[in-house]
């Protein structure tokens, strides 16, 4: 249900577009909007110029079209404010010219009207030319006589225009007629130019995102072998060891010429000797 009015709405909204455009005039300004036939020709954009000359059906390669905005012509000049001053010895241009914008409109007309070599071109370009039938009976007005006026172009032209004419008694007709190149197929795509040079360096762009980490590298090879560190203090002094085994006996002292005193008991004479030979030992630690 919720697309179905979504559709609508933009089918709606399509059509009230369509018709809005044309009425708001969102095509391209009319150039000549806002001037009048006296307003003088010297105040007359050039693009108004070019748009008279496509309305009267004239092409934008004849000789009265203006070729850029930049143009100054007859057209567009004015010496004697909004009074026409036409070209001749007496007024050679830039001291001649249309004066106001009705003028211009009127020549213009006579260009695209006018069945002359000079004026077909200058209306059409150098593609057309000017031809016309030979004269012949009119028949006193009626129209079987029209088949006797043989209107052709070659083969590699179009009629663009003609006008029927008559002569001066009023008695006999012929055509007028326009023919036109045919525009030819287009030619074979040319050769590549050569590389221009090349332009200068843009702007430095911002700075990326980081990357993702990448996997981790290989372990490096050991490293040498430090150097000794400083020798640690000394331990606290440990326990008394037990007593060694009795040493063996010395050998036989030398018998004193006086009786030395008898040792009543040997086995007690060695347990004094440890005892002072382990103070000894203490006291040297």
């Amino acid at each position: 249900m919720l697309i179905t009015v979504y559709l609508v709405f933009i089918v709606i909204a399509t059509l009230i577009l369509l018709w809005y455009i044309p009425q708001e005039h969102f095509e391209d300004a009319d150039p000549c909007a806002g001037l009048t036939d006296s307003t003088i020709a010297s105040s007359i954009p050039v693009s108004c110029i070019q748009k008279l000359v496509r309305d009267e059906g004239c092409s934008t390669t004849g000789s009265i079209y203006p070729p850029n905005a930049s143009w100054k012509g007859w057209y567009n000049t004015a010496p004697n404010g909004n009074q026409v001053v036409y070209c001749d010895g007496a007024h050679p241009y830039p001291n001649c010219g249309a004066g106001n914008l009705g003028v211009v409109k009127a020549d213009i007309h006579a260009w695209a009207t006018m069945f002359d070599e000079v004026h077909v071109k200058g209306c059409m370009g150098q593609q057309c030319r000017i031809a016309s039938t030979p004269l012949d009976a009119d028949g006193g007005g009626n129209a079987v006589y029209l088949d006797r006026q043989d209107v052709r172009c070659k083969a590699d032209e179009s009629l663009s225009r003609f006008k029927l004419m008559r002569n001066g008694a009023g008695n006999q007709i012929n055509y007028y007629y326009v023919c036109c190149k045919n525009q030819g197929p287009a030619g074979a795509q040319g050769p590549a130019g050569a590389q221009g040079p090349a332009g200068p360096a843009g702007v430095a762009g911002k700075d990326g995102a980081p990357g993702t980490a990448g996997a981790p590298g290989p372990a490096g090879k050991d490293g040498a072998p430090g150097m000794a560190g400083a020798p640690g203090p000394a331990g606290p002094q440990g326990p008394q060891g037990i007593a060694g085994p009795q040493g063996p006996a010395g050998p036989q002292g030398v018998t004193p010429s006086q009786p030395a005193p008898v040792i009543a008991d040997q086995a007690s004479f060695l347990t004094s000797f440890q005892d002072i030979f382990r103070k000894e030992v203490q006291n040297l630690q």
